[in-house]
């Protein structure tokens, strides 16, 4: 599995983006009409929660989808989508995957059929999606969704890695969102977490994109590269990521293997 060239400077440009976009207005926007042009998608959504709500759907910022077709999906057909619900389900149980069409239906022939795809799907000329979410310690603060149509390809893994990619920088540029606006509310607590979420990158950051994909790491292995060029120790790692010890710590003894490397150093003046 590898990324192109291409959309690994597509993904380093919404990194980009995403910091220097922060406190705009249309920041959901600009992400939606970037993460559309890194997937090579026909349509997109993104929707941003205040850390602490329900999984409940609200206003989108969309691009390439009619306001007409955002509304019935908000107000109803979520409750049908295949990639929703899995997504709720695995949410529900700790989780925040990425999560496409081919992969949680049971056949694309019963998908088509079904009352789902002919009542809502055709009318959006949508086919298939790609679904992840973005979390900041127990709440889910963003939820996006990428479309194509029936002549395009499924999402393929190499897809899936880099949604996987883009979540900690999405993920660290909605954490500042939200405390900004707490910071001007007066609220003194938040303005302390403000500083740490500014000051620290999104995981892998400032690791090469390049060195990530030529030593051919697992998006879990890139994101726990990512932590250690953060300076995490190895229980840091495991409380950040919802793992135990001791698997991070195999984890970690894989990087080193696929690497060449022997301690935490070499491995990030490696991966730089």
């Amino acid at each position: 599995m590898t990324i192109s060239d291409r959309q690994l400077r597509r993904i380093v440009e919404i990194g980009r983006l995403s910091n220097e976009c922060l406190r705009e207005d249309d920041f959901a926007a600009l992400m939606t009409e970037q993460m559309l042009v890194a997937f090579d998608s026909c349509s997109a959504v993104f929707m941003a929660f205040e850390p602490g709500e329900q999984l409940v759907l609200g206003e989108f910022a969309s691009y390439g989808i009619e306001d007409r077709h955002t509304r019935a999906y908000r107000d109803r057909y979520h409750r049908q989508d295949p990639c929703f619900l899995q997504f709720q389900r695995d949410w529900i149980a700790g989780r925040v995957p990425v999560v496409a069409t081919d992969r949680v239906v049971d056949s694309e022939r019963a998908y088509r059929q079904s009352g789902y795809y002919r009542e809502f799907m055709a009318a959006t000329r949508v086919d298939k999606s790609m679904v992840f979410g973005l979390r900041s310690g127990d709440s889910l603060i963003g939820l996006v969704g990428l479309h194509r149509q029936r002549r395009q390809p499924h999402y393929s893994d190499a897809d899936l890695l880099g949604a996987e990619l883009v979540v900690p920088y999405l993920t660290t540029a909605l954490r500042f969102r939200h405390y900004a606006r707490a910071v001007e509310a007066g609220d003194s607590q938040a303005a302390a977490s403000l500083a740490t979420a500014r000051a620290q990158p999104a995981p892998g950051a400032g690791l090469s994109a390049a060195a990530l994909r030529r030593f051919d790491l697992t998006s879990r292995q890139a994101e726990l590269a990512g932590l250690v060029e953060q300076g995490l120790t190895n229980a840091q790692i495991a409380d950040r990521l919802g793992l135990s010890a001791n698997t991070v710590e195999n984890h970690l003894a894989a990087v080193y293997r696929k690497t060449g490397t022997r301690s935490r150093t070499a491995l990030v003046r490696r991966l730089r």
